[in-house]
């Protein structure tokens, strides 16, 4: 029907234009299901390929009859004839089955009017006539049919065949047509319009006289469908074409060209492009320097250009900053009645927990914490030691708001500052510093603290409140000298001591002014030097900075056990066995007959005693409730009273025949032992309702912060969003060789693509398959180049939401979006390869959509392997699912279940999108095979945009899945 159509347009009888496109709106209505996949949804989309493709009237001037404009109309063929020509015979060249017609019944198919290459006219005694210059008369009809452009279609010659025919004079055929010429007839004009251009003979050489279609030659343009021209020097003519094309900058076109010879073009657009990124990247590099070796005074007056506030030095030791304002901590989760069990806006905090338990939700039910009580007392540092498996780490996560509230059961009792409360009210006060180095290895250590306090600080803080943080923890940590240098790992031949890096994971939690400070294990690994720098820097930390400050120590030496004001002590099976001063650890030891050997280490003599000596530890609650309830009256209604006989429980124990274990709590003030059972207070104190929410809640979407305080709101989605950005092009920056790497691949990879092509020569027939190389290409670089983007800094990520509370959301935008800036280079580096040598006809804008809409879907199927699958196994799946999904996408005829496949494969609508692309800018003689190929593919081009669409949605919805994984990491 489509071509039924197109037949029937061009054979309008010379009508005007107006007339002619009334006729084709009329038509349209009812013929638009069967053309509409080829020429669009408005029947001027129709109109516009007419116009371009046919030129309206066409008159010959081959003789005085084909000049004649009444005969040429007489003498087209009709919609009829025109009919069974799209049919039947467009498909086959075989006369016995085409069926008969009014003028060229089967009886008289041969008759000279129904040969190829004539036409019905009665002139002087003949009834026939060659077929006129510009129109091609094809067998078993008798009328013309005008000639498309980009055809040529000239009276043909009688040629010999090829050597492998006959050489007699009866065998002469047509050229450059191709038919075989009758002995008593001259030869005729054109005869066929195929869908494809055919060789003249199939299976033998080519013959010199020509190409046996009415296709313009190679090499040639042709202006008319009577005219052929040589393609001139600096242009290239395919096949069909009507103007020759100009040769891109940087390719060699000699006369009569068909495709470009030696296409430089892409590949210097692509190095140009290179060396644009790399000088980028050098100037920044060079700014960050000079940037890095100035002052802080002149930076800030480069940025603001005028003098800011000035800092003051006190004289203490390490040189420490003072400020002229002193920042409030924030009081987010704290209502209005909270306030004053918290005092003013720096008030020290004091943390007590008694009796807290804790056990995995899991058939095992494996305990982590069984009924510890101790206290974090404000102003002092408090270490907690233990064997491993004591439940140290536990204790601290569960305090610290890092336990699951999907994974555990809790119980227990918290106070802070006397009034019990969970620790989500110091969410904004409370620093956690895992045990591991957790920070970005790419950045400089200022650069790391800076972006700390930008995520971490209240959303009121500007600019330089958080340069003065980020210099005022420098100074506290003893960092000046490596400021400016990048942090490292282990892999790299750069980078700071793991002192240092010690030093730079406590200052990510201080440069945000916590009031409470937890380390897990922030001595492991370090020398005995460096570890005793380091406890001194805690001891800062809470003297001057009033910071509470509790950690979990390792084997620490003698010098850094004594540094720290409170010990509590874990055994095996999470139980606390003591808690009191440090300096009376040793005495209430030896009150139990445990003598500390001279030259011993007490603490690690304490921590063996624990581990090894097979006696009931507990730890006599008396004393510590006794000691609390009198320092904070309200806590009496929550804390049970400690008024119980001693004597009176013993001679239960020893009726009972039990063996009464011998237990202490020791005091700094009263220095008293006291023999308490703990197994009967914590049956006395068993918390019945144990409940599946841990101590932390979870934060909104778009931060952790609700107060309606203006000044300690959380901080913007937008601004977040911004400041991810630029730590994500920092980071990038930072590893130059990498980025020009990915983006040489991908030049590569368009080259070879385009290589592999038949770079342009060919017909639209083969044109799918190229394109399908160009998808998985194209699937693949997007696939594996995106597999890192969430997994390498996840649990960086994690900390930052769990001490900032940063926005995942806006975490996942702003990497997204960086990520298709990328995506968006690398579109343009691979088409100016690929293009360079596959020299396809779509235009580049129309290229250039659908490979950024590849790269956005397949990047949503990155993000969503990589954070489930991880990093390794993500990148093989993402290559066997481009590969599966081009190979569904490619199915002809496909069934209920593969319609279901390729409506979530990607390459099913990038494919159609480049086809489309390509078909739009087939007109002329190279209409047919436009129809005909979309119809063979099921294409439509109405579905371009749709396509696009498609795309998108596809990537969103992976980006949706990926997002889920990634707000429950």
């Amino acid at each position: 029907m489509a071509l039924l159509l197109l037949l029937l347009l061009v054979s309008a009888k010379g009508s005007p234009r107006d007339a002619w496109l009334d006729i084709l709106h009329r038509l349209y209505d009812q013929v638009e299901h069967h053309v509409g996949f080829c020429f669009g949804r408005d029947p001027l989309d129709i109109a516009s390929a007419m116009e371009e493709s046919f030129e309206f009237p066409t008159q010959s001037m081959s003789d005085h009859v084909c000049f004649n404009s009444s005969v040429l109309v007489k003498s087209l063929c009709g919609p009829e004839a025109i009919e069974i020509y799209y049919k039947f015979m467009l498909l086959t060249q075989n006369p016995e089955k085409i069926p008969s017609t009014s003028a060229c019944p089967a009886a008289e198919v041969n008759k000279a009017e129904c040969l190829p290459g004539f036409f019905g006219y009665d002139d002087e005694g003949t009834k026939y006539h060659p077929c006129c210059d510009g129109y091609f008369c094809p067998r078993g009809l008798n009328c013309m049919i005008p000639c498309p452009k980009g055809s040529l279609c000239l009276r043909a010659t009688p040629r010999p065949p090829p050597q492998r025919f006959p050489q007699e004079s009866s065998s002469y055929w047509c050229a450059p047509f191709a038919y075989k010429r009758r002995m008593d007839l001259p030869c005729g004009g054109a005869d066929t319009w195929s869908i494809i251009p055919q060789d003249a003979f199939p299976g033998v050489e080519s013959w010199k006289y020509g190409s046996g279609n009415m296709y313009c030659p190679k090499r040639y343009f042709c202006p008319n469908t009577t005219t052929k021209l040589a393609c001139p020097r600096g242009h290239y003519c395919k096949q069909g074409s009507v103007a020759p094309q100009p040769c891109p900058i940087g390719s060699f076109c000699p006369e009569k060209t068909e495709v470009p010879l030696s296409n430089y073009g892409g590949v210097s657009a692509d190095v140009l492009l290179l060396l644009l990124l790399a000088i980028i990247w050098f100037v920044s590099k060079q700014y960050s320097q000079i940037m890095s070796n100035i002052t802080h005074q002149d930076r800030l007056r480069i940025r603001w250009k005028e003098f800011p506030p000035r800092l003051h030095v006190a004289p203490k030791k390490h040189h420490r900053i003072e400020f002229d304002t002193a920042v409030p901590i924030s009081s987010d989760n704290i209502s209005d009645s909270d306030v004053s069990s918290y005092g003013d806006a720096d008030a020290d905090i004091d943390v007590a927990f008694f009796h807290i338990s804790m056990e995995l939700v899991s058939h095992t039910r494996k305990v982590l914490l069984s009924d510890v009580s101790g206290r974090f007392e404000k102003r002092s540092v408090t270490a907690i030691l233990g064997p491993s498996g004591a439940g140290k780490s536990s204790l601290l996560s569960l305090l610290g708001g890092r336990a699951s509230s999907y994974a555990v059961q809790t119980s227990g009792h918290i106070f802070v500052n006397g009034k019990e409360n969970n620790m989500h009210a110091l969410r904004g006060n409370l620093g956690y510093v895992p045990q591991d180095d957790i920070m970005f290895s790419t950045l400089t250590v200022k650069e790391n603290l800076l972006y700390a306090a930008r995520f971490g600080m209240k959303s009121s803080s500007t600019w330089e409140d958080h340069q003065r943080a980020v210099f005022e923890t420098i100074s506290l940590l003893h960092l000046q000298s490596v400021q400016n240098e990048l942090v490292g790992d282990p892999s790299s031949k750069y980078g700071i001591s793991g002192g240092q890096k010690k030093r730079v994971n406590i200052g990510l939690e201080m440069v945000q002014k916590p009031k409470v400070l937890f380390l897990d294990e922030p001595t492991s690994g370090l020398d005995s030097s460096s570890a005793f720098s380091l406890i001194q820097s805690l001891r800062e930390i809470a003297t001057e900075k009033r910071v509470t400050t509790c950690a979990v120590l390792h084997q620490p030496r003698n010098e850094c056990f004594y540094l720290c004001d409170n010990v509590l002590l874990m055994a095996s099976g999470g139980t606390s066995v003591y808690y009191g001063k440090t300096h009376s650890v040793e005495k209430h030891f030896e009150a139990l007959g445990f003598q500390l050997p001279i030259h011993t280490n007490p603490a690690d003599f304490i921590v063996d005693i624990i581990s090894t000596k097979d006696i009931d530890f507990g730890i006599c609650m008396d004393e510590l409730l006794l000691e609390y309830r009198h320092e904070y009256p309200e806590s009496a209604m929550i804390l049970p009273s400690a008024s119980w006989s001693h004597d009176d429980h013993e001679e239960q124990m020893t009726a009972a025949g039990e063996e009464y274990p011998t237990i202490y709590y020791s005091d700094e003030n009263e220095n008293i032992s006291v023999l308490r059972d703990t197994s009967i207070i914590s049956k006395l104190l068993k918390v019945f309702a144990i409940t599946f929410a841990s101590l932390e809640l979870k934060a909104p979407l778009l931060g952790r912060r609700t107060n309606h305080d203006d000044s300690n709101r959380q901080i913007g989605f937008f601004r977040q969003a911004y400041w991810f950005i630029q730590r994500a092009a920092l980071h990038r920056t930072r590893e130059p060789l990498e980025a020009m790497a990915d983006y040489i691949m991908v030049v590569l990879t368009g080259l070879t693509v385009g290589l592999l092509s038949d770079r342009g020569m060919s017909t639209i027939m083969s044109y799918p398959s190229q394109v399908s190389y160009a998808v998985v290409a194209l699937g693949l670089i997007a696939t594996v180049s995106t597999t890192t983007t969430f997994t390498t800094h996840a649990l960086m990520i994690k900390r930052e939401h769990q001490s900032s509370g940063i926005s995942k959301l806006a975490y996942f935008v702003a990497l997204d979006a960086f990520d298709m800036i990328g995506s968006c280079i690398k579109s343009i580096l691979f088409l100016a390869g690929w293009a360079s040598f596959a020299s396809p006809r779509a235009t580049w804008t129309y290229l250039y959509l659908v490979t950024v809409f590849i790269f956005y879907s397949c990047a949503g199927i990155s993000y969503a392997l990589s954070l489930y699958l991880g990093e390794s196994s993500s990148q093989l799946a993402a290559a066997i699912i481009t590969l599966i999904s081009t190979l569904v996408a490619r199915q002809p005829d496909p069934g209920i279940l593969m319609i279901l496949l390729q409506s979530i494969s990607f390459p099913r609508f990038a494919m159609e999108g480049f086809l489309i692309a390509e078909s739009n800018q087939l007109k002329g003689v190279w209409l047919l095979a436009r129809c005909a190929d979309l119809k063979l593919l099921n294409y439509d081009v109405r579905n371009f945009y749709i396509d696009l669409v498609a795309l998108f949605l596809l990537g969103v919805g992976l980006r949706i899945i990926a997002l889920e994984k990634l707000l429950r990491m």
